[in-house]
């Protein structure tokens, strides 16, 4: 699921009229989140230290994004796997009728 999302990280200055992008970071989520192996050690508690691709007018040293994340896998009951399943196809059944209740609407 997170293969088909990307993190996009973007510092930018406030400050001027233009509302400059100075440094931007931009990965799959899913490779950004969980990668596959570390190269530098890291500080304690910090999982992840990723750098930032600056723009050619940003005047400093390139900025570092550090971050830790935590995963949490929780079971849910098939009982309620079915009931969301249920609920969320009423939902678009429901949507979808709204939808072309409009449609018909429109057309008169």
């Amino acid at each position: 699921m997170l293969e088909s999302h990307v993190m996009k990280f973007e510092l930018t200055q406030l400050v001027s009229s233009v509302g400059d992008d100075l440094a931007v970071y931009e990965e799959i989520a899913q490779n950004c989140l969980f990668p596959k192996c570390k190269l530098t050690p890291t500080y304690p508690g910090v999982d992840r230290e990723l750098l930032m691709k600056t723009s050619p007018h940003f005047p400093g040293i390139v900025p570092k994004i550090e971050f830790s994340t935590r995963t949490t896998i929780t079971e849910i009951p098939l009982q309620y796997r079915r009931k969301n399943y249920m609920i969320r196809n009423h939902l678009k059944r429901v949507l979808l009728n709204m939808i072309h209740h409009l449609l018909e609407q429109m057309d008169l």
